[in-house]
């Protein structure tokens, strides 16, 4: 799969914004990233808009905060450090993780992405998000 050729936006152009277009533009396959509060409110998200509608990407942060954040609880629970989740459908992958005890992070790809490339950028960026956050 080739990188994307699609401008990627962050929405509000803040620090956590630049994080996700780059994750976005450095990761093949991916089309959308973003950052949730504990209260399903997106901090900022980066997408490719002639891909994906903003609302969308928002939406998709939403609904994942609170089952992140529930998971972040109960790994920690278990002393797992750095839980993550990852979807595939027939159409997209989905990679999320919780960034801390009220941040959660989302990357949306092609169902073809290079996995093993995905989930390093995203790695990548969830410890850069994380550093922004402390």
């Amino acid at each position: 799969m080739s990188r994307v050729a699609h401008t990627v936006e962050s929405r509000l152009g803040t620090e956590f914004g630049e994080a996700l277009r780059s994750m976005v533009e450095r990761t093949p396959g991916a089309f959308a990233g973003v950052v949730s509060d504990d209260q399903g409110l997106a901090i900022d998200y980066a997408h490719v808009p002639s891909r994906i509608e903003g609302i969308d990407v928002q939406l998709l942060g939403a609904q994942l905060g609170m089952p992140l954040l529930r998971l972040h609880r109960t790994a920690a629970a278990q002393g797992i450090t750095a839980p993550m989740v990852m979807l595939e459908t027939c159409t997209h992958n989905l990679v999320a993780s919780p960034v801390s005890d009220a941040f959660v992070v989302a990357m949306l790809l092609d169902r073809r992405a290079n996995l093993g490339v995905a989930l390093s950028a995203f790695a990548r960026s969830r410890d850069t998000l994380e550093a922004l956050l402390a």
